[in-house]
């Protein structure tokens, strides 16, 4: 029986195994990256796209991009994506970073079949439904307006509150401005 009130020895690590990762560069330029964990009954991919923000129109672009990818393709709504995901116990999910958006995937390999096609379905053939948009814009709004009430911060100056303040703004207005018809 183990005795938890003494603590256990301890041990150097002597040696660590880093499985080889083999690198790839397809004919598009994209480079891929595999590690091969054959002990395991799983798959998952995960992309990483630089997205630059600085370039964009709209520095939002990418992060409501990222979060609209599962809400609906041209074959599934995303409540038909959800429950197959979830049937075949499979994970989908994509966030967007200041420089970069990310989109993993998981899957048991004894539904790669049934999973796999949803994942690449929903990467290049998401429709971005207008009434999906609304939500998530109206949901984006609150949490920023939630996060700007509870922020505390040591103002120095005047010129440090104005530029708060102004980029605050800028913010707002694009959170708040009526998509493009």
């Amino acid at each position: 029986m183990l005795n938890r009130k003494q603590a256990p020895q301890y041990k150097s690590v002597e040696q660590i195994y880093l499985p080889e990762v083999n690198s790839e560069t397809l004919d598009n330029g994209i480079k891929v990256h595999l590690l091969d964990g054959c002990t395991q009954d799983v798959a998952k991919i995960d992309i990483l796209v630089n997205t630059e923000r600085g370039n964009l129109p709209n520095r939002l672009i990418p992060i409501f991009a990222a979060k609209m990818l599962n809400e609906g393709t041209t074959k599934h709504t995303a409540q038909q994506l959800a429950e197959k995901f979830g049937f075949y116990g499979a994970y989908f999910q994509s966030v967007s970073g200041k420089d970069n958006s990310y989109v993993s995937f998981l899957s048991l390999n004894k539904h790669l079949e049934n999973t796999l096609p949803l994942f690449a379905e929903a990467l290049s053939e998401s429709t971005f439904p207008q009434s999906e948009f609304e939500i998530q814009r109206q949901r984006s709004l609150n949490n920023f307006l939630v996060n700007l009430d509870n922020l505390i911060l040591p103002i120095p100056g005047k010129e440090f509150c104005s530029c708060i303040y102004i980029g605050t703004l800028n913010i707002l207005e694009a959170i708040t401005a009526a998509p493009d018809t």
